[in-house]
């Protein structure tokens, strides 16, 4: 083009390249143009020989089936095509002046193939910002995993503002979930479960049934601006898992049976819940640690009742020994001859002595009886 535009527009269908733009105020009819159409080159001037548009046509076209006129401040050009494809851009024009996101979009594969990066990818943010859905698409993930295409270095943060944009503007569940998943793990921006919860419920009520069990999972988490709810949570699940079949949301119900969560604390119940979910899908599984705690729900009285008498017998291990602990030092400390061992030693050798003696005494007196009776008889 040889003059910026205010307003210009391309749009292409199988048989027809249709192009409109603005008009200067002096024109006001099809008479006041000078038209120069080939099959493969577009020239307009004004009457005073004023250009205003010119270019180079990527396909040939027949000139004399093609429409142009002017209606009211825009001119409408029907370019018809002698091919039945889809044109890359009908006119090539300068960078700098304006273009439809359509035609930067159509314009910027053609740069590509020609090595000129950087020009391409101002091509493609232009159709990005002004909502063209495939560059979005394009923009988006060129910066999560970066592109070699646009030479262009990975900046997740940018490529999560593509990513809002285009699931705000189109509403696809696809985007509204990863947005949701974005906010919830701070991929590309800060976690926020507030804005995760609320793009996850977008994206259910747009037929993503994930969503929900994810919206679960972030009442079930709390935080990040989001209160910790298990009623939540437990409604979600209990949703997920009887209308839409989700084994995981009925395992996740079990174990919150199980710990009391948003429950009556049923350890039993909740682990034959848990074994069902298992039963219905063989990706799911209880693991050792786990099996572990459950026992221990499911078993708590018992295993108090082995730690009290444990530490009941180790109290009166600790007892018996700190006695006799008591007695060694005592024999320790005091001398043999006080000690009480030493007196009744002493004690039972003075007795037996005594008795010794008053038995030979009595004996004694026993003979000398006799042998007195002996004598006088």
């Amino acid at each position: 083009m040889a003059s910026k535009p205010n307003y210009y527009r391309f749009h292409d269908t199988k048989s027809l390249a249709q192009i409109e733009f603005s008009l200067p105020n002096d024109i006001k009819s099809d008479e006041d143009l000078l038209i120069e159409m080939t099959n493969n080159s577009l020239k307009i001037n004004n009457k005073k020989g004023k250009l205003l548009m010119c270019g180079k046509l990527f396909r040939n076209i027949d000139p004399e089936e093609s429409i142009i006129h002017v209606e009211g401040s825009k001119l409408f050009i029907s370019l018809h095509k002698h091919t039945k494809e889809v044109w890359p851009v009908p006119i090539r024009s300068k960078l700098d002046d304006e273009i439809d996101a359509h035609s930067a979009w159509l314009l910027l594969n053609n740069i590509i193939r020609k090595g000129e990066r950087k020009e391409a990818f101002q091509l493609l943010k232009t159709a990005a910002d002004d909502i063209h859905l495939p560059s979005i698409l394009t923009i988006i993930k060129s910066y999560f995993q970066g592109s070699i295409d646009f030479d262009l270095k990975e900046d997740k943060s940018k490529g999560f503002y593509y990513l809002k944009k285009y699931a705000d503007f189109s509403l696809d569940k696809k985007y509204l979930y990863l947005t949701a998943s974005c906010y919830e793990n701070g991929d590309g921006t800060g976690i926020d479960f507030e804005r995760a919860s609320y793009y996850y419920q977008l994206a259910y009520k747009e037929g993503d049934i994930d969503s929900l069990f994810d919206l679960g999972l972030l009442y079930y988490k709390g935080g990040h601006n989001l209160d910790q709810d298990y009623n939540e949570a437990k409604r979600l699940w209990n949703i997920s898992a009887s209308t839409h079949k989700n084994t995981q949301a009925l395992f996740n119900l079990g174990h919150m049976q199980m710990e009391g969560k948003g429950f009556n604390k049923d350890p039993v119940q909740g682990k034959k819940i848990m074994n069902f979910a298992c039963e219905e899908d063989e990706e799911i599984g209880i693991s050792q640690s786990l099996e572990e705690k459950i026992e221990l729900e499911i078993n708590p009285p018992l295993q108090e009742e082995q730690e009290r008498e444990m530490e009941t017998k180790m109290e009166r291990e600790r007892e018996r020994e700190k006695k006799k602990s008591k007695k060694k030092k005592d024999i320790t400390d005091k001398p043999f001859w006080k000690s009480k061992y030493f007196i009744i030693g002493v004690g039972s050798a003075v007795v037996c002595t005594v008795g010794t003696l008053i038995v030979l005494k009595n004996k004694r007196k026993r003979v000398i009886k006799k042998k007195k009776k002996f004598l006088f008889w």
